[in-house]
C-alpha cells in the first residue's frame, strides 16, 4: 500500500488511535496533499469498504471501515475494526 498516492491516509489512520473518527473531504485532502477527484466527491461507491478500489484500501489497510458517509456535507465516519 505504501506505493499508492493514498498512503498518507493509511498512515494517518494507523496512528490516530481512535475507535471512531470523523473526517471531512477537505481534511482528507489535507492529509493526502491533493484534491479528491470529482468522481470521489460525487459517487458513494468510492467510499464503500471494498478492496477493488484503491481509496478504500487506505482505510481498510489501517484497520478501519467507513459508515454513514454524508456525500452532501462531505463527511466520512470511520470505525476501527476489532
Amino acid at each position: 500500500m505504501r506505493n499508492t498516492k493514498y498512503w498518507p491516509l493509511t498512515s494517518y489512520l494507523k496512528y490516530c488511535n481512535q475507535d471512531e473518527l470523523t473526517l471531512t473531504f477537505e481534511e482528507i485532502e489535507e492529509i493526502l496533499g491533493f484534491k479528491l477527484s470529482p468522481c470521489k466527491r460525487n459517487h458513494l461507491a468510492n467510499w464503500s469498504n471494498t478492496k477493488t478500489i484503491r481509496l478504500p484500501l487506505s482505510w481498510l489497510d489501517a484497520g478501519y471501515k467507513t459508515h454513514d458517509v454524508d456525500m452532501e456535507n462531505e463527511i466520512v465516519h470511520f470505525t476501527r475494526v476489532k
